[in-house]
């Protein structure tokens, strides 16, 4: 087996700056048949639950590629979640406890892929991308659509942002410019 270091499990396949930017065709290309996607900062400002027209055209292109698509929330408000899933009509998974490989490996049974057709979408390095590149998933980074969030994932940011900066200086990671912050 392959010896990898932490810092390759916190470094994403792909970088795009939001989830709209991600095409059907680009994950097509890559064999992907289905995408586990993060809730807060990646399809809705975190603790909200106001979706942009932009996510539901996204959401609609992937369905009709035959992509699914599935919540992998760690959020504990179930009923803000589900009615989110409920009003994109996708599955959802609430207290997912990411970046434990179990609720990745349930999202994939929910989606009916495996470990080699299955995208993970997210916003945080810690929980998306680590528990997404545990289980050999193709990640995907995207920018947090605001900079408002839950008080632990603040201060992950600080790191988050010291191991991006050192994944851009080693060529690892190539960054988009960033849009501005919906807020």
């Amino acid at each position: 087996m392959l010896k990898r270091g932490i810092i390759d499990f916190l470094t994403p396949d792909d970088y795009h700056p939001r989830v709209e930017t991600i095409t059907p065709g680009l994950l097509l290309a890559k064999g992907i048949k289905g995408v586990i996607t993060d809730l807060d900062n990646t399809i809705v400002i975190w603790n909200d639950s106001f979706l942009r027209e932009s996510v539901r055209e996204w959401i609609s292109l992937l369905k009709e590629a035959e992509i699914s698509i599935c919540i992998a929330s760690n959020s504990n408000n179930i009923e803000r979640v589900q009615a989110i899933a409920d009003d994109l009509s996708i599955p959802m998974l609430c207290r997912s406890a990411k970046p434990l490989k179990s609720s990745f490996l349930k999202a994939m049974r929910v989606l009916g892929t495996g470990r080699d057709n299955t995208a993970v979408v997210g916003d945080q390095l810690f929980t998306d991308i680590l528990g997404g590149n545990r289980l050999g998933l193709h990640t995907i980074l995207v920018s947090p659509l605001s900079e408002r969030d839950f008080v632990a994932t603040r201060f992950m940011r600080i790191i988050e942002k010291r191991i991006m900066n050192h994944l851009v200086a080693a060529g690892r990671l190539a960054l988009f410019t960033k849009l501005p912050m919906e807020e």
